[in-house]
């Protein structure tokens, strides 16, 4: 439930709403595009290094050291805050390397219906108590705490590429964070907060941290 953007949060990344990608203490970029609802959000994580996609373009890029250091052998997994009730975003895509033995969501459209029949792979077990999820579909439905996360059930290693893809369905307050955070980490806290090494994000006002 706490701000994403707090600046002693180091355990995160994110590409937030209004354009910000930072990853753990470090802003990366302050002046990535601008996400806003219909837009499709994109991470990829290739052996190390973590690239922010908004409809295809890319937004920025940064090593995963200081984060993969912070957790150490703990899991990374991908993950959406959200701050205003009602926010939502459906998930599009999820591909990993063969050796992972998952089952990967189709690539990414931007036609996927909301009522898309694709498998959910939420985690109910990293889940803010103050989001609903349904099917492939994540909303904020209360706005009890200020900030709510949710990650999907995959995690990210080290090494070999990975790709997660939201649509953005509803967005608010221009303040929603999509990134990579320890598994371990707190659903309830903010992002942004500096003293967070072990997430990165792309915030939806164009800020890469």
């Amino acid at each position: 439930a706490t701000d994403p953007s707090f600046s002693t949060r180091r355990d995160r990344c994110y590409y937030l709403s209004n354009g910000i990608i930072r990853v753990g203490d470090a802003k990366i970029r302050d002046d990535a595009v601008s996400y806003s609802v219909g837009d499709v959000v994109r991470l990829v994580v290739s052996h190390g290094v973590i690239e922010f996609f908004c409809n295809g373009a890319p937004q920025g890029s940064c090593s995963a050291a200081s984060m993969l250091d912070a957790v150490g052998p703990a899991p990374m997994v991908p993950y959406v805050n959200m701050t205003t009730a009602t926010d939502s975003v459906t998930l599009l895509e999820w591909t990993h390397p063969p050796e992972d033995h998952l089952d990967p969501l189709p690539p990414a459209k931007t036609n996927v219906p909301v009522t898309s029949t694709m498998a959910a792979t939420w985690d109910n077990a990293r889940r803010h108590a103050d989001i609903a999820v349904e099917g492939p579909k994540v909303t904020k439905a209360t706005s009890a705490a200020d900030y709510s996360s949710v990650c999907i059930a995959h995690s990210v290693r080290a090494k070999g590429t990975y790709a997660f893809s939201v649509r953005v369905d509803k967005l608010v307050s221009n303040n929603m964070f999509v990134g990579l955070m320890a598994a371990s980490g707190d659903v309830a806290a903010n992002p942004s907060d500096g003293n967070r090494p072990d997430r990165c994000y792309l915030l939806s006002n164009g800020i890469i941290r």
